[in-house]
């Protein structure tokens, strides 16, 4: 079993993160954590493994990094920690916009022309 490794997101997360995807945020960068395996999310009686792999693995790389679930604007989440964020470009760092609603996190992205190419994530680590 090849174990695919986390890669950094450097340009515009909208492209390169897809809705259902997961990013870890480290400091000033963003990666883009692998998809699980498919023999994972077969049958559904292996979740545990899924969630082994995801807790572990992944977490073991980014020890006390947040990590986020992409997820379209439309969604009505009620609940949990929403967050906007812009990844590394050209040098600056990433930059994760907190707020509860989607709606005052999409305003409040739209003040700044660098916040284009941002994506709204609900944090799932704890």
């Amino acid at each position: 079993m090849r174990i695919l490794r986390p890669h950094l997101v450097k340009g515009s997360i909208r492209r390169q993160v897809a809705v259902g995807e997961k990013v870890v945020v480290r400091g000033s960068l963003v990666y883009k954590l692998p998809p699980a395996p498919t023999w994972v999310n077969g049958s559904g009686k292996l979740s545990w493994i899924g969630e082994l792999i995801d807790g572990l693995l992944h977490r073991g790389w980014f020890n006390d990094s947040d990590v986020y679930l992409r997820i379209d604007p439309g969604e009505d989440v009620t609940g949990r920690p929403l967050a906007f964020i812009i990844p590394s470009c050209r040098g600056d760092g990433a930059f994760v916009l907190p707020g509860e609603r989607i709606e005052d996190l999409l305003v409040d992205a739209q003040l700044l022309p660098r916040f284009g190419d941002g994506a709204i994530f609900v944090k799932t680590s704890p």
